[in-house]
């Protein structure tokens, strides 16, 4: 005979929406973990197998959307990583923490992004995700996008204003990435908004500059023509590298 534990995640499995809602007007614990390893809650589970109104319900009922399990991955790391769309947005209406990172450094962008899964890359974009954060090898979900080839994702990240000079443990920079693999168009992509930028800063200093005739050693106008020659220099030293 099945435990309950099992009856949960079986309920889930074949998406019995009915047995579920049963569980939850009995206020059934529905935070426990699954039966063969114990590592998957019940969220998690249903995240993973895109179960979108048993997900529903469960955010409805107030699980713990933020437990991890024994790698420290989160339901929106198995929502992103399975390429589960849906689920990705009500997790992310549910305010669970985009944030968090597992035992590797990794986070939900990271996720998406190494697997190429454009739409969810965007909704967490969209959420104000940090994309810049770095796993315990340094590296970024720009870094894994580049590697892998994935134009459409490191175009939304270089819109979004993806720091392109960040380097990984391994000195690397994303234009690095990209160009050891062979991916061409994104290597150029990179170029062109390196140069944007560096255009940028360079107008920048020009008006700092007019201005500062009128305003002698206005501290404003130092701090920005400073700021803004330490950008060219950055840049200059990301094509040098």
């Amino acid at each position: 005979m099945e435990s309950i534990k099992e009856k949960i995640f079986t309920a889930v499995r074949d998406n019995d929406i009915k047995t579920i809602q049963g569980f939850i007007d009995d206020k059934v614990d529905l935070n426990v973990k699954d039966k063969y390893n114990n590592v998957k809650t019940v969220v998690m589970y249903a995240s993973e197998h895109g179960r979108i109104e048993i997900v529903e319900l469960l955010i409805d009922a107030k699980v713990d959307l933020n437990v991890r399990d024994e790698i420290g991955w989160t339901v929106i790391m198995y929502a992103s990583r399975y390429d589960k769309a849906e689920i990705v947005k009500l997790l992310i209406d549910a305010k669970v923490d985009l944030n968090v990172k597992d035992s590797v450094g990794w986070t939900a962008i990271m996720y998406a992004s190494n697997c190429g899964h454009t739409e969810i890359v965007k909704l967490l974009i969209d959420a104000k995700v940090d994309f810049n954060i770095k796993d315990i090898d340094g590296e970024t979900a720009m870094m894994f996008a580049s590697r892998h080839g994935y134009t459409e994702i490191v175009k939304l990240l270089i819109d979004a204003k993806v720091d392109l000079n960040v380097k990984s443990n391994y000195e690397k920079t994303a234009i690095m990435y990209a160009s050891e693999n062979g991916h061409t168009e994104i290597v150029k992509l990179i170029e062109d908004r390196l140069q944007e930028i560096k255009v940028d800063a360079s107008i920048i200093i020009q008006r700092a500059y007019k201005f500062h005739i009128y305003k002698p050693n206005h501290p404003y106008c130092q701090r920005i023509i400073l700021q803004g020659i330490k950008d060219i220099q950055n840049l200059n030293n990301s094509y040098e590298n």
